[in-house]
């Protein structure tokens, strides 16, 4: 089930990344290093030549604790084409 606002069909990849799990830990397991990690935070980085965008879809394939969804406690987007 899904719903859109818009009859714009195009998209955009605008970049694909992967958080590796900083203990090397199997599965489910996570330790006070991957936390310590997480808690503070991940960076990505977009390429600046691909055009403006007014919505990012953020797609998760899989969860360091085997779970399919994040709580993200923050997403800030910084910097600007400029022409």
């Amino acid at each position: 089930h899904s719903a859109t606002c818009s009859t714009d069909t195009t998209s955009t990849k605008p970049t694909t990344s992967t958080i590796v799990k900083p203990s090397g830990s199997p599965g489910n397991t996570v330790t006070d290093l991957d936390k310590e990690m997480a808690d503070k935070g991940h960076e990505f980085s977009f390429d600046l030549s691909q055009p403006p965008m007014r919505y990012v879809r953020i797609l998760l394939t899989s969860a360091w604790k085997g779970t399919s969804y994040v709580s993200p406690a923050e997403i800030s987007f910084y910097g600007e084409n400029e022409e």
